[in-house]
This record gives structure tokens, C-alpha cells and sequence, in this order.
């Protein structure tokens, strides 16, 4: 709005010379009119400059919160997630860490739902493993659980779920006698009795589960 009272000034005063309109004091009278103008001018384009330097700023502060707010998130993660929780509600051994489920759910629902948490059904590879499972699964005066193997894929060879690792003659297992058997189509894992004998079960039976989480 000033650049634009400057430049109508200046066409008027122009007009006001050629037709010989104007006297001296009219002009000194113009002339300090000019120059407030002129000081207009430079405070505006000074003010520019200061908003363009404060829009700057708020860049670069939208660019570090946006930063923070990622690092907020992380540790949002570490506190809400599994491993926090395994920590304070499960139990360890070695690098892992190990929470029982408060429900029962049949086979493929306590995969997906370890799964959703960060972890894995249950995987055993050495009796230190599998008695471990037993006393938190006596401790919770639970009967059966599920473990993280099945042979759905193909019948009589057995694979965890998540690692793919096949449970061979090489492997560590726990079979009670006679089994597998693939009683009437029998293809999932569970833990059960004393010594926690494993056994080939129907996969839409519903026994509680253990998780298991990489610390």
C-alpha cells in the first residue's frame, strides 16, 4: 500500500512541474512527504525481512519437532510393546522372554496372536526350553498348552511356524509314546502332563499359549 501512495505521488508531482502548478513551498512541502514515504517504504520492505526470517524459524522448529515427535514414538513403542511387558508380566531365559496368554484360543489364533505382539508361538529346542515351559504352565495350574509347531503343510513333518525349522531326528522333542499319531486328522503341537510331553492335537482345539519375544 506505501509503494503504491509513493508511485501516485510521484505522477502527481510530475503532472504538478509540467503545467507550473506548484510553488517552492509546496514543493519542500512534498518533497518531506516524499521522504515519509520513502521511510514507509523501508520499514515495510524491513518488515519483510523479519517475517521471512521468523517463517524460517518455524521451519526449521516444525522440522525438529517433527524429529522429536519420531523419537517420541520409539520410546512410546519400548514402553507399550511386548518387551516391556514380557519383562514386568513374563518370564526369562537366555535371550528370550516368555508371557503366558490369560485366554485359550485355538492353534492359528495364539500364532496370529503372538504374532500381532512382535513374537512367536513358543519354539522348543532343548529340554532347559521345554521344562521351563512346563513349571510356568504348572505354575499357572494349567493342563495343556499350545507349542509353535505343526505338520498343516505336510503331514508327518513337523516345522515350528516361525522360524521354519523342521522337528527331525536331529532335533530336540518331547513325544509321549506313540506320538504323533494324527488321531482323526491331528496336526498342531501342545505341551501337556508333568513332564511336558508333546503331543499332535486337533488345531481347533483351545488351550492357552506362550509367547515368545527376543529381548
Amino acid at each position: 500500500m506505501a509503494l503504491l501512495r509513493l508511485k501516485l505521488f510521484l505522477s502527481t508531482l510530475c503532472i504538478l512541474c509540467m503545467v507550473n502548478l506548484v510553488d517552492c513551498k509546496k514543493v519542500k512541502k512534498l518533497q518531506i512527504e516524499l521522504n515519509k514515504l520513502k521511510e514507509e517504504v523501508s520499514a515495510l520492505e524491513d518488515t519483510i525481512d523479519q517475517n521471512r526470517d521468523e517463517l524460517d524459524e518455524m521451519e526449521e522448529k516444525c522440522s525438529s519437532t517433527q524429529e522429536c515427535c519420531a523419537e517420541i514414538s520409539e520410546l512410546r513403542k519400548m514402553i507399550e510393546g511386548p518387551g516391556l511387558k514380557c519383562a514386568v508380566n513374563g518370564k526369562t531365559l537366555g535371550n528370550s522372554c516368555y508371557l503366558f496368554s490369560s485366554t485359550s484360543s485355538t492353534w492359528q489364533d495364539a500364532v496370529k496372536s503372538c504374532s500381532d505382539m512382535g513374537g512367536r508361538l513358543a519354539e522348543v529346542y532343548s529340554k532347559e526350553v521345554n521344562d521351563f515351559l512346563t513349571n510356568m504352565r504348572k505354575a499357572a495350574n494349567v493342563n495343556d498348552i499350545w507349542l509353535g509347531a505343526s505338520d498343516i503343510e505336510t503331514e508327518g513333518t513337523f516345522k515350528w511356524e516361525t522360524s521354519k525349522k523342521e522337528i527331525d531326528i536331529n532335533s530336540f522333542t518331547n513325544w509321549s509314546p506313540n506320538q504323533p499319531d494324527n488321531w482323526y486328522t491331528e496336526d498342531c503341537l501342545h505341551s501337556f502332563g508333568d513332564s511336558g510331553s508333546w503331543n499332535d492335537i486337533k488345531c481347533t482345539s483351545s488351550y492357552r499359549y506362550i509367547c515368545e519375544f527376543t529381548m
